[in-house]
């Protein structure tokens, strides 16, 4: 049975993780990645920190104003690599993620993310 960790909500324009950019001077993440991953980490550390989990549930809302297409497995890895060292410690420890995309208006734009501990101990099923 999941026993829930944190609920956080992050106002704003849901955003996809952006591919790295290559340069001559480097490599980097796209600065609209940055800012976003940035309001998913301030969401986490103003919530009540509990214990990082052995196992973690994600389930993930994104509620999109702009009606642009955009994959939910690219919205997903942006709040995994945000989380990641915050809620758990490496991203190899979410076992069960529940995502859904919906579309909304502007005003109404954000992300909600449950954070549950799960335990992992269970028998595969025939």
């Amino acid at each position: 049975m999941p026993t829930w960790l944190a609920d956080l909500t992050v106002r704003g324009e849901p955003r996809a993780k952006a591919r790295p950019r290559v340069t001559r001077h480097g490599t980097y993440t796209p600065k609209t990645t940055r800012d976003y991953e940035d309001l998913i980490r301030d969401a986490w550390d103003s919530a009540p920190r509990p214990d990082k989990p052995a196992a973690v549930r994600l389930v993930v809302r994104f509620f999109i104003g702009t009606h642009r297409r955009v994959d939910v497995d690219n919205l997903l890895k942006c709040v995994k690599d945000a989380l990641n060292g915050r809620a758990y410690d490496d991203d190899w420890q979410v076992f069960d993620v529940r995502a859904e995309k919906w579309y909304t208006t502007r005003d109404r734009a954000r992300t909600e993310v449950g954070v549950y501990t799960i335990d992992t101990d269970r028998e595969e099923r025939s």
